[in-house]
């Protein structure tokens, strides 16, 4: 299990996950605005590293207050919900 860091590149801030991810297993982000809907979405392999960095491009997003979901494995077992403001 390993930790990550998440860089949201507008502005720059970090979220640490503090919950430990799953390695060799696809790792599904989803970021969603106040409505609801999905803004962004990515998906990495987890490989056998430590710890990691995932960066998302937000530049287009407007200020205002989004919902992160982690989620992994194909049947995208929701690990985190994170509220962030951009």
């Amino acid at each position: 299990m390993t930790k990550a860091d998440l860089e949201f590149t507008r502005k720059v801030q970090q979220v640490v996950l503090k919950q430990q991810l799953p390695l060799n297993t696809e790792i599904h982000y989803e970021l969603l605005n106040k409505a609801g809907q999905t803004v962004l979405s990515k998906t990495v392999m987890n490989f056998l590293e430590p710890s990691f960095t995932e960066k998302f491009e937000v530049s287009h997003l407007p200020s205002d207050d989004y919902t992160l979901i982690v989620s992994a494995g194909h049947s995208q077992k929701q690990i985190e919900t994170i509220l962030i403001k951009l």
